[in-house]
Parts: structure tokens; sequence; C-alpha cells
């Protein structure tokens, strides 16, 4: 399963996005802002019976690897279990595909909510 998965600030207002079965699935974006050095904010969803696996890709390059493998309270998306993965020193210029595939495991369905584009001169 492929998802569209538009830049959002603000908890996706509701609109995050799950594997709908134990098969990965994955969401993308196509930068259309100026060229620039970037820390990647992946806001993403650890919920508790599993640990889901992500992986981030530029134009088909992986970026970084992670799991959702915290003890965080919650089984269902909220503000318990949101976190944050920040990928350092990206270099993006317009037209640049960003892909994030997420992996369930057991309980944890690889919940995404949002991405954010910081200068990377922003401390994490």
């Amino acid at each position: 399963v492929n998802l569209r998965w538009a830049l959002d600030r603000t908890f996706s207002h509701g609109q995050a996005v799950a594997c709908e079965s134990q098969q990965p699935c994955s969401a993308e974006i196509t930068y259309s802002g100026q060229t620039g050095s970037f820390n990647i904010a992946v806001q993403y969803f650890d919920l508790a019976g599993g640990a889901a696996k992500f992986n981030i890709s530029i134009n088909g390059k992986s970026a970084g690897k992670w799991s959702a493998d915290d003890h965080l309270p919650s089984q269902h998306p909220n503000g318990d279990n949101s976190t944050r993965h920040i990928v350092h020193d990206i270099e993006l210029k317009s037209g640049d595909v960003i892909h994030i595939e997420g992996t369930p495991a057991a309980e944890d369905p690889a919940a995404l909510d949002y991405i954010e584009l910081l200068p990377s001169t922003t401390a994490p």
C-alpha cells in the first residue's frame, strides 16, 4: 500500500497513516522548496505490543532506519505515544522524493503522523 502523505505540522488533523495489514507500507512526498540542507523530523506513533521498523530514503537512497521500540503506555495512536526521529543534514532540491516505509510488528501498525523539514542548523 502506497499512501501520499502531506507535510503537516499539527498531528495531521486526525489523518495519520498506518499499515492496514502486517505487510510493509509506505508514504512519500515530492519536495518542491528551495535547495538546502535540512533535518527531517519524522513524527510517528510507537504503540505498545510491538516494535515497528521504519526506513526513510531520498530518491531511493536510504537516509536512515530505526525501530519503534520504546515502552510507551498506549495501544492506540495518541499524544502518549507520539514520538520523533530526526535524520540530520539531508540535502534537498526541488523534485527530490522523500519516501518512508513502515513495517508493522505484532500490535504496532507502523503509524506515521507527519514530517517536518527544519534547517540543518536547528538543534534537535
